[in-house]
């Protein structure tokens, strides 16, 4: 008998006929050997037109997923940091679907950077959730239709309400404040003297991420990790002087980690609308980028406890990149480069901020160019 088989592709033609081995059903006694069907040799034509027919079926699989989801894996979407400046550095900002990690010392502006990051995701209508951790997240003037603030107890209860938040689908923006402060429930409900209780946190982390690492693609959630630097035993020996808590499994899998490093102590605002908030002057280095170059660092002035400005981020591209100049620098500048010439005295970054504040539009044409 001679069966026709179906080739895997038009262009393949006409598949040759081969013989069909009969298979004859036959009682065999108890503990007698069963005579197996010849296998197809892999050498064979027909070898090479079963797995071009499984080959092409696959291919017109994935061809038939759901619209939306293939723009979601195709597209990359990008969350504004709050700083045009740090977004040019990162090819367009934070990816989605991805996880960040934002690690420095103690007090060198970790959180503002999340808050900043957090500000703008709001002002652009997006949803977001704050895990605080350590219990001193700043206010934030937000509805809780677009904000959801929680403080989980332990470890597993924030792993848990973070796996819900990304299978919901509904948050764009995801904050765990922070990793060093995150404790098992076991480790807080045992005797303060008992030393049996292992370190499950890093246990913990590593199964989350490598969840989370399959889903956030698939969702468009991006989560942000603060995580706090420690000093290294093993440093003076050659290793990595750079340890962060919570083990290597965020570490690892982040597909973007930014170091915030401290270049002046804080002062307090030269400004007189912001008399009561503190600046410092940082240096955020991208340390590991997936999704781009590292692209140079950036230095700018944090206001602890609100951010980064974001009209001043946009004055200081635009003056490097010429962009926006000076009276005193046109002639440099030169009419031929298409900057912005501003007539009048040579004012500072905060000046100039201070009038984008007061003419959104211009701001924003600003930033475009």
């Amino acid at each position: 008998q001679l069966d026709p088989m179906q080739p895997s592709h038009a262009s393949l033609g006409q598949a040759p006929r081969v013989p069909r081995v009969p298979q004859v059903l036959r009682p065999t006694p108890c503990g007698a050997a069963v005579a197996k069907a010849p296998a197809v040799p892999r050498s064979s034509l027909a070898f090479a037109a079963v797995t071009g027919a499984i080959a092409w079926k696959t291919w017109t699989a994935r061809r038939q997923r759901a619209p939306q989801q293939v723009e979601k894996m195709n597209t990359k979407n990008f969350l504004s940091t709050g700083s045009l400046t740090l977004d040019l550095a990162l090819c367009g900002g934070l990816p989605r679907g991805r996880m960040v990690e934002i690690f420095g010392e103690p007090q060198s502006g970790k959180t503002s950077l999340a808050l900043s990051c957090l500000g703008a995701a709001l002002r652009n209508k997006q949803s977001c959730a704050v895990l605080d951790v350590d219990r001193q997240w700043p206010h934030c003037d937000a509805s809780e239709d677009q904000l959801l603030r929680a403080r989980p107890k332990n470890a597993e209860e924030a792993m848990e309400m973070m796996v819900d938040l990304v299978n919901s689908r509904q948050y764009d923006l995801i904050i765990l404040d922070s990793v060093a402060s995150l404790i098992s429930k076991e480790e807080l409900e045992a005797d303060i003297s008992s030393t049996d209780v292992g370190f499950q946190v890093p246990k913990l982390l590593s199964r989350f991420c490598t969840r989370m690492e399959k889903i956030l693609p698939e969702t468009g959630t991006t989560i942000i990790f603060t995580n706090l630097l420690k000093n290294s035993r093993w440093s003076d020996y050659g290793s990595d002087s750079e340890v962060t808590c919570g083990g290597n499994a965020v570490k690892y899998r982040c597909s973007l980690r930014i170091a915030v490093r401290e270049l002046e102590r804080p002062r307090w605002s030269e400004s007189g609308e912001d008399e009561d908030v503190k600046t410092m002057k940082t240096l955020l280095e991208v340390v590991k980028n997936k999704d781009g170059p590292k692209g140079p660092p950036v230095e700018c002035d944090l206001l602890l406890g609100k951010g980064i400005s974001w009209e001043r981020s946009v004055v200081e591209a635009a003056m490097d990149l010429h962009v926006l100049a000076d009276a005193g620098d046109a002639g440099d500048a030169g009419d031929a480069s298409g900057a912005v010439v501003f007539q009048g005295q040579a004012w500072q970054p905060s000046d100039w901020a201070k009038v984008l504040e007061d003419d959104p539009k211009i701001c924003q044409q600003l930033a475009k160019a």
